[in-house]
């Protein structure tokens, strides 16, 4: 399993958002996401509810680029 899964697929995706647009993105994130769960999950899971975000990665079958597959499910749900 990937030791950084959770950086490199979900925090390092949340914090980009926040930099690359500091104004809307970084308030949407603070209003949106008050927790982050990181976790193996077969298969994986995306899901931001109630103001968590899930992030459930696949070992088995990761994603190539999935920072941009995080960071599209994000801005369509922010």
């Amino acid at each position: 399993m990937e030791i950084n899964f959770c950086n490199n697929g979900a925090l390092d995706t949340i914090e980009n958002i926040c930099l690359r647009q500091p104004k809307d993105g970084k308030e949407a994130v603070q209003n949106k996401i008050k927790n982050v769960t990181c976790k193996v999950s077969s298969p994986r899971t995306l899901s931001l509810k109630d103001g968590e975000f899930v992030y459930g990665y696949d070992p088995a079958n990761p994603w190539l680029g999935d920072a941009k597959v995080v960071e599209k499910f994000l801005m369509d749900n922010l």
